[in-house]
This record gives structure tokens, sequence and C-alpha cells, in this order.
């Protein structure tokens, strides 16, 4: 049990930054110039380091450089750390960059993944961009390094739109998973009547949907549960932008409601 949640006498705090450099940076030719964390840390007890699946996003470039790698050139890596602070980056031979396999990629064509740590096991949710199959993608693994995907993937898709995000929490009471996602959704009447300002020329807002499952395989259709209002829009401070949430990202704690944490992004047409 969360011992802050159950201490009437503790509270949640947040402690103050004792790093001012980031803790991982794309050095390696196939992280091109960025990496992010859409992904997740978990602690490995057999390993006994952390691992931490991230993300880079590529160019055409790099078609050549890897083999398998189409648009719009994603990979998933893998970094690990036995502190938390200082984190190396694994050959694990998996797929080659210019014919050399020493790599830390774990998987091609994938976005956003989500990995939960489960009774000795790994889960993982992505996107997957492969053409033909696009939708949210799982699979399973002992390691967290090599998957296995399951056989009716995409467990969930869209004809018409490309939802791309995704973060998956278990209710830690219910064991039932929640599959926060992005889809798109029309524009408001305020949107069309300011043409001028060229919102209407976008193709809608984003949203936060959650779809559910009590196995990780059959999802309910999604529902949507936040989307950008009147208020979000006061945030913006140049003509032709808006306001919208690019994902979130969600905890079920064992006392109380869930919660979530949800960036907030400002888009315009330039």
């Amino acid at each position: 049990m969360d011992p802050l949640s159950a201490s009437p006498t503790l509270s949640h705090t947040a402690p103050r930054p004792q790093r001012d450099a980031p803790v991982l940076e794309p050095d390696r030719p196939w992280e091109a110039e960025r990496v992010y964390i859409y992904g997740s840390v978990h602690w490995d007890d057999a390993a006994q380091r952390y691992k931490m699946w991230y993300l880079t996003r590529l160019d055409e470039s790099f078609a050549d450089k890897i083999e398998g790698l189409i648009w719009p050139w994603d990979l998933v890596l893998l970094a690990e750390s036995e502190d938390g602070v200082a984190w190396s980056k694994p050959a694990l031979g998996l797929h080659a960059y210019e014919g050399d396999a020493a790599t830390n990629i774990v998987l091609l064509n994938k976005h956003s993944p989500t990995v939960l740590r489960e009774e000795g096991n790994y889960r993982m949710a992505a996107w997957d961009w492969t053409e033909g199959r696009q939708g949210y993608w799982v699979a399973s693994s002992a390691d967290g390094t090599r998957w296995e995907p399951h056989p009716d993937n995409p467990i969930m898709t869209s004809d018409d739109e490309v939802l791309e995000a995704i973060t998956v929490a278990r209710h830690p009471k219910t064991g039932e998973y929640f599959g926060y996602h992005r889809r798109w959704g029309d524009e408001s009447e305020a949107d069309r009547a300011a043409g001028e300002a060229g919102l209407a020329g976008l193709p809608g807002r984003r949203l936060v949907a959650v779809s559910r499952s009590p196995d990780f395989e059959n999802w309910s259709a999604p529902e949507v549960i936040l989307q950008p209002d009147e208020e979000d829009d006061r945030w913006v401070q140049d003509p032709g932008q808006r306001s919208e949430p690019p994902g979130a990202t969600p905890r079920h704690p064992l006392r109380g409601p869930p919660q979530g944490i949800c960036s907030e992004g400002r888009f315009s047409l330039s």
C-alpha cells in the first residue's frame, strides 16, 4: 500500500531538483538530434537496475541505414541504470544500424510505448505505423527486450484517424486496464467563427479518450473524457493559436480517485 496515501500525517511534496543536466541525451547516430520519453521506466529485480523505454523520431535519410524502418521513422530504444541518474545504452543485437547490430534499438515503427511490469513479465502498448495495420499494438516480454506481439494486433484502430499517443494504467484493486489515448474532435463554434485567424482550417482538436480492458487484449469502444474549452483558450497569447491536450499520464492510487497529469500545448498554423 502507498504509505503516503494511507497516513494522515504525511503529505506529498515536490523535492528540489538535484541535477541541472539531462540524464539522457542523443549521443548515438541512430538517435539523430532528439530523444524523448514517450515511454516508461521500471525497476527490474532480476537485473537489479532500472530500465527505460524511450523514443526517437528520425527522417527519411535513415531509411537505408536501418532495415525495415518506415515513415515517420520512429524507434523504441532501451536504456539501463543502477541509480536512475547514470544511464547506459546496451548493445542488444536486435536491429542493425548501417550493418552493425550493436545498438539499443528494441522496436521499429512504434510510437508512444507504455510498458507495464506484472508478475515478473512485461506488457507493452504502442501505436504501430505498419502500413495496413496501423493502430494500437500490444505485446508481452519476459525481459523487456524481446517482444512477442499479440496475434490479433492491432487491438484498437480507426479508419480515419491517426491516434498515435497512448498511455496505459492498471487499476490496483480491480485489475482493469485503462488505455488513455489521443483522438481528434470537431472544431468548436468559436473555432469556425475565427476563420480569419486560421483556426477553421485545422482538421480538428486533440482530445483524450479512454478504453477499458479486462485482459489487455479486448478493449472497449473509446470514451472521450477530456477536451479543451474556452478556459484553456484563454492561455494562448498570439492570434491563430489554440490550446490542446497532447496526452495524459494517469495514476490509479490504492486509495482515493484516479489521478492524472495532462500536458497542454499551444498550436498554430504558422
